[in-house]
């Protein structure tokens, strides 16, 4: 192997120890992961919508379909987490899931290959439930093994680095996937871009059983109706899970609002769609490591609040109609923000987990935040066909500041909440 060392005052040098050849191989791997994913579906889903438009999808259509990947995720909580409990060899059996969920882009290609058939809007939502139901349980596979291979002082940077990568990649495939389907009449060349996503996949689940585990921790017998009173009691989780819920209801509540007025109101094309998609990731990959610079002064407990209130600025510009300029504005303050969100949500969770019930409390906390987020992309769909884009919009920025304001009541629960980044907690 090759030798790490660490270089110390007075040019001493000394191997690094073990355990942190392994925290180090797991960062890597955590990043190269990334990266495939980000390619993959940044392949897929900036193109969703817009192909379920052409292929005659109706409004219930979209709403569903943006709700799914959240209803599934919860499904997945509730009913596999018993699996991954049990689970002899947790990292091979999540692999196995990505593998499957990869591999469901395959559906998605074979519908578009069909071409314009009756009940083609149809076959693509199912093949896009289909898709989810694996990945769903996957994602929390995945969540619960970087708690276990990265110490807490680290997974913040772990977690900034691999979110900076994906967009830098993501970016420029949005970019040359852009122009591919621009120049391609049609939906075959979405069926095309299924089929490299599918490809990418398999690479993408071959870089993640690269992960250093350790000896795997004994299958653990247990159900929610032993583990949910104890997670309920658990104030600090309790808190940040209701905020995060209601937030996320609001933050979803707008996607099927904004897709259907850019592809139906501004009449925006697949190059419109990759500029947007492509402005958004520029703007995280800008803001990552400022967000991630920030959590130095400020814990991130009280950044959470700060960055999801910047995320209430975008559903208050869709009221007024933006112009195709406008969206572009607001795609920059998303991405700014959502940087935000994303990042330091899941450090935030990994902070907030009771340690003896990882698994039980992530998923309980998947359970919650993605039943809200699939609720409120499908509430949307009759805010939107009953009341038009502004008061869906309107909607949405209030569920938001609500959430905003309930994420700041779940700092003031225990001094440790407002703790400074990677120090222990102190119950």
């Amino acid at each position: 192997m090759w030798p790490y060392y660490r270089k110390k005052r007075g040019a001493q040098v000394e191997p690094l120890q073990e355990e942190d050849v392994d925290v180090r191989h797991n960062q890597a791997v955590n990043v190269w992961n990334g990266l495939l994913k980000a390619v993959e579906l940044r392949l897929v889903n900036p193109y969703l919508g817009i192909n379920m438009v052409r292929l005659g999808a109706p409004n219930l259509f979209l709403g569903v379909m943006i709700a799914v990947p959240y209803l599934a995720q919860a499904l997945a909580a509730a009913i596999g987490t018993g699996w991954l409990l049990r689970a002899r060899r947790p990292k091979r059996f999540t692999a196995q899931l990505f593998l499957a969920a990869r591999l469901g882009f395959l559906l998605l290609a074979a519908v578009d290959f069909w071409g314009n058939k009756p009940h083609a809007a149809l076959w693509f939502l199912l093949a896009v439930i289909v898709l989810n139901l694996p990945g769903a349980l996957a994602v929390i596979g995945w969540q619960t093994l970087l708690g276990q291979v990265l110490p807490p002082s680290g997974r913040a940077q772990a977690v900034m680095w691999r979110q900076w990568g994906m967009n830098a990649i993501g970016l420029v495939t949005l970019l040359v996937g852009g122009w591919a389907i621009g120049t391609a009449p049609g939906v075959h060349a979405y069926g095309v871009m299924d089929v490299i996503a599918a490809a990418v996949g398999i690479g993408e689940v071959l870089i993640y059983q690269r992960f250093r585990v350790g000896e795997y921790p004994t299958p653990q017998v247990t159900t929610w109706h032993r583990e949910a009173p104890g997670l309920w009691r658990d104030i600090p989780f309790r808190r940040f899970a209701l905020g995060a819920a209601v937030f996320y209801f609001g933050w979803i509540f707008l996607w099927p609002v904004s897709l259907r007025y850019q592809v139906s109101g501004l009449h925006a094309t697949n190059a419109w769609m990759a500029i947007w998609a492509a402005t958004n990731g520029a703007a995280t990959m800008f803001a990552l490591p400022v967000w991630k610079r920030l959590q130095k002064p400020i814990s991130t407990a009280r950044l959470v609040p700060i960055a999801a209130l910047l995320l209430v600025l975008v559903p208050v510009g869709y009221i007024w109609h933006p112009s195709m300029m406008g969206v572009l504005g607001l795609n920059i303050v998303g991405g700014i923000a959502g940087a935000g969100m994303n990042l330091l949500m899941f450090v935030r969770l990994l902070d907030v987990v009771p340690e003896s019930t990882r698994l039980m409390a992530i998923s309980a906390y998947g359970i919650l935040t993605n039943l809200t987020g699939g609720l409120g992309a499908v509430v949307a769909i009759g805010a939107l066909n009953f009341w038009g884009v502004p008061l869906a919009a309107g909607i949405a920025a209030a569920m938001r500041l609500l959430g905003v304001a309930l994420l700041v009541w779940a700092t003031t629960t225990r001094k440790w909440a407002l703790r400074a980044p990677g120090m222990p907690m102190e119950l």
